[in-house]
């Protein structure tokens, strides 16, 4: 089992200047592979600690890669770490300062002095041209361990990457399976009731399955490692008809689906609008809380007379009168205690539904409010 950590360098990620969406953007690809990320990591630019770092991952990992540090400044000590890990000394290498030169010839820049520390790479190590930019990369390797270094700018490594490093793992590393995922969408239930559910099927080995909570939702992954992409997909397949059968209506989509969307399409097939009338919110605190493409569809009317009062709030509180738009009312209650809010629906001359939702989280109360609402549209909906 091939097995790989990533190393995000730069000191602006760890101060919380910039985020990091190289990792996320290598880890897709090497779990396409079907290579075990061990562990990812963020160190500053200090020669010594990226070194140690290095040396740390390569005791777990035959593969390593790293971004950022490559650049001509002095606060990019990435090719110096790397030599350091492996006690090898840097190395000039002319057609690697050619190339620098040729690409700042194509940018009409002259190519000043202190770029020609990016044509320096650790001995013995294999040179990757670098496309789109002007810091080459590099691989180093020892045994049957590696370490990649790539730039940090996303749209030079993402080229490097897909170009050079990931043919030449699959080349030396013979690899020849994938790791395909699925994620099924809950809304209606928590963690810890969907992990009653399946927790038979979360001790499985191969596909694995795992729960991510939020706010009003819990995600299910299933994720399978196989032969080719069909192999993977037939593994998957099984456990996510079990999935759906033990969770039935709590589980809304797949994949890219949000819950916002899957309600937007229903409207949409449906080609109805719904009223929604609410107390103890401001109507503009309202809108903040539902997504922009359900706003489409939706008429937010302040309660009135010839519809349901909030001060009757009940499991009746909504007449049978006909109303040719489905309506719901909201009634958001004490916002100091944060105790929920009631939601009722009518629509036509079916009988009237109400549910309370208690307890949302301090953190992300509005989230949380949102994905009640949505669940509640999309239930009675159909």
């Amino acid at each position: 089992m091939t097995t790989a950590e990533i190393i995000a360098i730069g000191t602006e990620m760890l101060l919380g200047d910039k985020v990091d969406t190289n990792t996320a953007y290598i880890a897709q690809h090497l779990r396409e592979l079907g290579i075990d990320l061990f562990r990812t990591s963020i160190v500053g630019d200090n020669q010594e600690r990226i070194a140690a770092m290095i040396r740390e991952s390569l005791q777990r990992a035959q593969i390593v890669i790293t971004t950022g540090g490559l650049g001509p400044t002095v606060d990019d000590p990435t090719r110096e770490a790397v030599a350091s890990a492996f006690c090898r000394e840097l190395v000039f290498h002319d057609f690697l300062w050619e190339s620098i030169q040729a690409r700042f010839q194509l940018l009409n820049r002259p190519a000043t002095e202190n770029n020609r520390i990016q044509a320096f790479i650790p001995e013995g190590a294999i040179a990757v041209q670098n496309p789109v930019g002007t810091a080459p990369a590099f691989i180093v390797e020892q045994d049957d361990q590696m370490v990649t270094s790539l730039p940090g700018v996303p749209g030079e490594m993402e080229i490097i990457l897909q170009e050079s490093i990931l043919p030449f793992i699959q080349k030396k590393y013979q690899i020849h399976s994938v790791i395909m995922s699925t994620i099924l969408h809950c809304s209606g239930i928590g963690e810890s009731m969907v992990d009653e559910q399946i927790a038979d099927l979360e001790r499985s080995q191969n596909p694995t399955v795992g729960l991510l909570a939020h706010p009003g939702l819990v995600d299910i992954r299933i994720t399978a490692r196989a032969e080719n992409s069909k192999a993977a997909t037939e593994l998957i397949n099984p456990f996510r008809a079990q999935i759906t059968a033990r969770l039935t209506d709590h589980i809304f989509g797949e994949g890219s689906q949000t819950l916002s969307s899957v309600v937007a399409n229903r409207f949409k097939e449906m080609k109805i609008n719904l009223r929604v009338f609410t107390t103890g919110l401001d109507h503009e605190e309202l809108v903040k809380i539902i997504p922009g493409d359900l706003q489409l569809y939706m008429i937010f009317t302040k309660p009135c007379a010839d519809y349901p009062k909030s001060s009757e709030m009940k499991n009746d509180s909504i007449s049978t009168e006909q109303c040719f738009n489905p309506c719901l009312e909201i009634q958001f209650l004490d916002e100091s205690s944060r105790s929920g809010m009631a939601l009722s629906w009518s629509w036509d001359d079916k009988q009237a539904q109400s549910s309370w939702f208690f307890a949302g989280p301090n953190g992300a109360l509005n989230t949380w409010r949102r994905n009640m609402i949505l669940d509640f549209i999309r239930r009675n909906l159909g």
